[in-house]
């Protein structure tokens, strides 16, 4: 890291600091007092947001949205499929403006319950990325192996549905599914930017 990416952040700081006009006492006590402190909470603050960032990397992907429900698992080359009929017809399609995506995937930093993954893509500023573009991705048949990932919608009654795609003992396995369940720390989900 270079003095111009934390100016990025100290400055920014400095003058909100100087907008909300602190009393001179004041903040000099505090300083004084408390300021190992206070830069210590503002290091743990960073260095949460930096967590969220880690690792996080980007695909190109032109998703064919002609093809259907079982063209498009057809076309992923997984020989396992836990895949429930009614979830799969709830798939949306969500055409980019240009033919090109970008897909972001980020990794859990711990367990993660389906429902609670809403949450997880707020704090990244991104949104779920179609299971159409997803299973483009993963077509590569050694990706699931390296990052075992996923992504997630909402049908019309508001319910979370996923699609995971996972290498396990009798292949690659792609799982389409509603139901409670949790992903493990090191999975990685697939987002675009809002």
């Amino acid at each position: 890291m270079d003095s111009e990416q934390v100016s990025k952040l100290i400055s920014p700081f400095s003058d909100r600091l100087r907008e909300i006009s602190l009393k001179g006492d004041s903040f000099e006590l505090a300083v004084s007092k408390k300021g190992e402190m206070i830069v210590e909470e503002l290091l743990a603050v960073t260095l949460k947001y930096v967590g969220l960032f880690e690792g996080i990397f980007s695909i190109e992907v032109e998703p064919d949205y002609e093809l259907s429900y079982e063209e498009v698992l057809d076309s992923t080359g997984c020989t396992v499929r836990f895949v429930d009929e009614q979830v799969i017809e709830t798939m949306p399609k969500r055409k980019p403006e240009s033919k090109s995506l970008k897909v972001f995937f980020f990794q859990l930093a711990e367990k993660v319950y389906i429902e609670d993954l809403p949450e997880e893509y707020k704090l990244r500023d991104l949104i779920p990325v179609d299971p159409y573009a997803l299973a483009e991705i993963n077509e590569d048949k050694f990706f699931s192996e390296q990052y075992p990932n996923g992504t997630y919608w909402e049908d019309s009654d508001g319910k979370i549905c996923y699609m995971l795609f996972e290498l396990w003992v009798d292949g690659r396995a792609v799982v389409v599914r509603r139901s409670k369940k949790y992903l493990e720390k090191g999975f990685w989900c697939a987002g675009i930017e809002k």
